[in-house]
């Protein structure tokens, strides 16, 4: 079971991660060309019309976690005709919600705009208003397809979206076309992407219902009885009620989760100028761009926590768990350092000489990864547990903390200010929920131990750069000598770091080099970076200190 669990967890983590580069890549792309086509001011008109729609996304409510939750389920079961039926319900539901929300924001565009003393907002609220209930077929769609690992047709269709976003924008760009326009191809896109994910997640489900209308065999039978659910899966229970008890929790941590990520724009939009939001509003998009490329790992974890939990296996899980809390909470801490020490290129890359204003927030908001990204397996095992309460109290702490620093902090500090909030709201979240699964799983000090250590790392090396960047700011060509030092330098001291401290073992090597890998190219780099971590392993093992909470085995 081991070995089938770690191949499922690869082939997901492989697909989604390729998923996500795509957004990735295309994103960075996009932002190029959007940025320098609108500039810093109607950037920010843009992004605070985004942020309010964002808002208004909340009323869709979050059904479609039932599905990422439970379609796997019952493709194991056979009771694909059971899972039709909650795709349809789940899509109503988002789809009337939505039809709600849309219609209550166009009705509120023209008092917006006057609020923030900009007509054209009213225009762009009521173009992007159609979000809301293209939102509920892309989210529900791309659920199906993820609770049945369906992860290579996700990658697939992120990679046909993607492109033509980049195409089209890049041809907007060209003919010089407004901020309308702009507007109406987002909500092009989306309405293009949400009828393909809901297409293929309808295909995919019929394809597996069972001749007999879904009914189970006798080995499913004795799966659900095992599982203790026999009067909700066996019996047929009402599916709405099933449906509202697992996602309400959920939903409030939606709610929290998305407030705090918007709400931020919409405070800085009252205390500050469009300009200053829009160097917040590309700092923070670009932070999520990465962060959104490394929640591939944590995300594929779901169904094989979910499989286990079901079979009963508290020790696996506990294992699986804390050798994925360990390699996820390194990769955030490498992904931390580096938006911290390359800020400045980073924006000279991807915004241009105009959004350099924004280099101090983009450093300050690219340590929030760090224990964001970390939070992510927790969030994947409250789920798989089915402690949805848990997920709903972290979002609240979290929101209570952002909250209470935009209002004490953004007045006095500015865009710095919501920075400093934002990471604020990240730590305590993540401080909370080890604190939280200590009382669901057995207690561990291997996972305050990883964090310590990644924070120590991540600080050594965002200090070593600083002062390599201080040093060097005055030389000629300063900015390119302190860039290769930290290339140079600080990166190898950082990947040193990694197996010094065992957050990254001999057995993870191990493990890697026996996952099946059918592309050559993508072999050939696997073998070349085990090897060179097999030989970091051995030649600094008579360095490392004695382990404190921490085997080989995780």
């Amino acid at each position: 079971m081991s070995g089938s669990i770690l191949r499922n967890v690869s082939r997901g983590s492989f697909f989604l991660a390729t998923e996500q580069l795509v957004g990735l890549v295309s994103g960075l792309l996009y932002s190029i060309i959007v940025l320098r086509w609108l500039g810093p001011w109607t950037y920010g008109m843009l992004s605070l019309g985004l942020a309010i729609v964002g808002l208004a996304s909340v009323a869709t409510g979050n059904f479609e976690v039932y599905l990422e939750r439970f379609a796997a389920e019952y493709e194991a079961r056979r009771q694909m005709g059971r899972l039709a039926r909650a795709h349809l319900l789940t899509l109503a539901l988002k789809v009337g919600c939505g039809l709600v929300a849309g219609a209550v924001l166009a009705a509120l565009a023209p008092w917006l705009a006057a609020r923030y003393h900009e007509p054209i907002l009213a225009e762009i609220l009521w173009v992007l208003a159609g979000l809301t209930v293209c939102e509920a077929f892309i989210a529900t769609g791309r659920a199906v397809l993820f609770g049945l690992q369906r992860f290579g047709w996700m990658a697939a269709v992120a990679l046909a979206v993607q492109g033509f976003k980049v195409a089209a924008v890049t041809l907007l760009w060209v003919k010089a076309q407004g901020l309308i326009v702009l507007a109406v191809l987002l909500l092009g896109l989306a309405v293009v992407q949400g009828v393909i994910l809901t297409g293929l997640a309808v295909t995919f489900v019929r394809r597996g219902r069972a001749p007999a209308g879904g009914a189970m065999s006798s080995a499913a039978a004795v799966l659900v009885v095992h599982e203790g659910e026999p009067s909700t899966a066996a019996a047929g229970a009402p599916l709405l009620g099933a449906i509202f008890r697992y996602c309400l929790p959920l939903l409030g941590a939606r709610v929290a989760f998305l407030s705090g990520q918007n709400l931020s724009r919409v405070v800085l939009g009252a205390f500050m100028s469009l300009e200053n939001l829009g160097y917040f509003s590309f700092a923070f998009t670009l932070v999520d761009r990465f962060v959104g490329f490394v929640y591939a790992l944590p995300s594929s974890l779901l169904p094989s926590f979910t499989q286990l939990v079901a079979r009963g296996d508290t020790g696996r899980f506990t294992i699986l768990f804390d050798k994925a809390f360990r390699l996820v909470a390194t990769a955030a801490a490498l992904l931390s350092a580096g938006l911290f020490l390359f800020a400045h290129e980073l924006t000279l890359v991807v915004g241009g000489k105009s959004y350099l204003p924004a280099v101090p927030v983009l450093a300050l908001l690219g340590l929030v990864p760090w224990a964001r990204t970390a939070q992510q397996p927790l969030t994947m095992a409250f789920y798989a547990l089915r402690r949805t309460g848990r997920v709903l109290q972290l979002a609240l702490v979290k929101l209570a903390t952002e909250v209470g620093a935009y209002f004490l902090l953004i007045p006095g500090l500015g865009l710095l200010g919501a920075a400093w909030a934002s990471l604020a709201g990240a730590v305590v979240s993540l401080a909370a929920a080890l604190i939280l699964l200590g009382l669901d799983l057995p207690p561990s000090r291997h996972r305050w131990t990883v964090m310590v250590k990644t924070a120590t790392l991540m600080a050594l090396a965002v200090t070593t750069g600083q002062l390599l960047g201080a040093a060097t700011a005055a030389w000629p060509w300063g900015l390119w000598i302190g860039l290769a030092l930290k290339l140079l330098l600080v990166a190898p001291a950082f990947v040193l770091g990694v197996f010094l401290l065992d957050l990254v073992t001999f057995d993870d090597l191990a493990r890697a080099a026996g996952v099946e890998i059918r592309s050559a190219p993508v072999r050939a780099l696997r073998d070349g970076a085990v090897r060179a971590g097999f030989f970091l392993s051995r030649s600094l093992r008579p360095l490392r200190p004695r382990r404190l909470g921490t085997t080989e085995s995780h």
